[in-house]
């Protein structure tokens, strides 16, 4: 029997042509098996390549977003060290400013002045302290310097000997009352019985002159 194998016609018995043909058919199975592994192995090979290559790309535009912000932070740090950096001026105007506070908090308690290791607010606590009281104990730093500079205004920054001022009842009454408002209260309370006493008086006069 004539079989045509490649281009190429063989005669051979039936049951050879029937081997060959079966032969042939399972190579082209496993050609075309391997073709369609390959084919698979290509297609992924391709999938991971633009996978890597995505990954890659986003890595890369994280860290030069980093890589900005971290510049920007260095430039901030930069300017804020350069704005913090105190001036001779700056330098001689606080060393004046503490020495007149110290001038004037001594003219007011003397020796009785604590200093080594106090802060500014600190030791204008001890001056408004001393004359106002106990009222002033829990006054912010704010509070304690108006009430420090009101107290020493009188004062001059250098050259005034230690010396006991006269309180300024008025205005440290007028102090506590801005902070107090119960204290405010009773002050009203107190007015208004005094404008009733002298509502009253001429009644009080009248009845002593008819007995």
């Amino acid at each position: 029997m004539q079989y045509i194998v490649d281009g190429v016609s063989i005669e051979m018995p039936d049951t050879a042509v029937q081997i060959v043909k079966r032969a042939l058919a399972d190579r082209d199975t496993k050609l075309r098996a391997l073709d369609e592994g390959f084919e698979q192995f290509k297609k992924k090979k391709k999938e991971e390549e633009e996978t890597n290559d995505r990954a890659t790309k986003d890595a890369a535009a994280k860290l030069t977003t980093e890589l900005a912000t971290k510049d920007a932070e260095i430039a901030k740090l930069k300017k804020d060290l350069d704005d913090s950096k105190v001036t001779p001026a700056q330098l001689d105007q606080w060393v004046k400013d503490r020495s007149d506070m110290l001038t004037k908090a001594k003219a007011i308690l003397g020796d009785a002045l604590v200093v080594e290791g106090k802060s500014d607010d600190e030791i204008r606590k001890q001056v408004v302290l001393a004359h106002v009281g106990d009222a002033a104990k829990d006054w912010d730093a704010g509070q304690l310097k108006t009430s420090f500079i009101s107290i020493t205004a009188k004062i001059p920054a250098q050259g005034q000997q230690p010396y006991m001022q006269q309180p300024d009842y008025l205005g440290d009454a007028a102090r506590i009352l801005a902070q107090s408002p119960a204290a405010q209260a009773t002050v009203e309370q107190a007015y208004n019985e005094r404008n009733t006493w002298l509502s009253d008086a001429w009644k009080k006069t009248v009845s002593s002159q008819v007995t």
